[in-house]
């Protein structure tokens, strides 16, 4: 079973608050530290974060422990999404610290700190033997596991150990995709690679300009179910600097929803704007019913669709869902 199902867990802001903790400690002994991630990972999951802190925090400080150079380098990946996501956290340290968690190891290479095939590993989590099977308890109950990368003839121990920590999750329904790289900046190439390789990873985003939190509840709440996941902006300005900025780093949003009466920047504005950036992501526009006009000027303004407010939440869903369809075909 997943490791908590109570209240909602910011990944990324938990991860903030691990390289906190840790990277002082690790700076006060001369090592480096590094915290990154391999592949997206949700930025929301329905959780109690307790367990998950106790069991990554004990390895994490034996890792500190048995560092004697080099750095910490802890990893991320989220893999099975959306069938069964599971995430898998690498904790390595020594010289070669970065490079054991940018490498996907295959499953041979890992193995239970009490297995046969571990105990040479003892020269690389010198007296952790205890803190790692303790660990490893915790992560079993929450149905997850941890193991440690096996050491290989004539390793010596002062060149680092390594160990994984999986466990099954649950992604909120609200959560979108991210990457998380500790303090070091994401080279754009680099970036641009692992967004093409796990792209399929992420649901889709939908940016929704909207300035009644009502309504962003419930459009958010519709298209959740869907699969697609939403970010809100109170304002037409607020919603054309999150357009800009998404696609600065490389991740656009899949589609826009504005309110045509938007304060700030009116919808017409915004979209106008959005074409005039070279945008070429599908926009719904939505309005009170019997502004005649409306229609005339959102799809003069650039919007691919104009939908009458009130509006069926089932209507919603499928004119979002036919124009992401279309934007996949003109991609392909």
């Amino acid at each position: 079973m997943p490791f908590a199902r109570e209240i909602m867990v910011e990944l990324p802001e938990f991860l903030q608050d691990l390289e906190a903790a840790l990277r002082p400690v690790a700076t006060a002994k001369g090592l480096g530290f590094v915290l990154r991630c391999r592949t997206p990972i949700p930025t929301r999951l329905t959780g109690e974060s307790r367990r998950l802190w106790q069991v990554l925090m004990a390895v994490a400080e034996s890792s500190v422990h048995c560092a004697s150079s080099g750095g910490i380098a802890i990893g991320c990946s989220v893999t099975d999404v959306p069938a069964a996501p599971t995430i898998a956290i690498d904790v390595a340290h020594g010289p070669r610290a970065a490079g054991a968690i940018d490498r996907d190891a295959p499953s041979s290479a890992w193995c239970g700190p009490d297995e046969r095939a571990s105990l040479r590993s003892s020269e690389t989590w010198p007296g952790a033997g205890m803190t790692l099977a303790l660990a490893r308890t915790i992560a079993q109950v929450m149905g997850g596991d941890l193991l440690l990368r096996r050491v290989e003839r004539g390793m010596k121990g002062s060149e680092g150990g390594a160990c994984r920590i999986t466990l099954p999750i649950d992604v909120h329904p609200t959560s979108s995709f991210v990457f998380y790289e500790s303090r070091h900046v994401v080279r754009p190439s680099e970036f641009d690679r692992r967004r093409r390789t796990h792209a399929a990873l992420a649901p889709p985003r939908a940016l929704l300009a909207e300035q009644s939190l009502e309504s962003q509840r419930i459009v958010r709440h519709c298209l959740g179910r869907a699969g697609i996941s939403v970010d809100t902006a109170g304002t037409g300005r607020e919603a054309f600097e999150r357009l800009a900025a998404a696609e600065a780093v490389g991740r656009p949003y899949a589609i826009l929803i504005t309110d045509l009466r938007l304060p700030a920047v009116d919808g017409i504005t915004l979209v106008r704007r959005a074409r005039s950036m070279g945008l070429r992501l599908p926009i719904l526009a939505l309005s009170d019913e019997g502004r005649g006009d409306d229609r005339r000027r959102a799809l003069d303004a650039g919007c691919d669709e104009f939908m009458a407010m009130p509006f069926r939440r089932e209507a919603l869903v499928a004119a979002c869902e036919r124009w992401l369809d279309e934007a996949r075909s003109r991609a392909a």
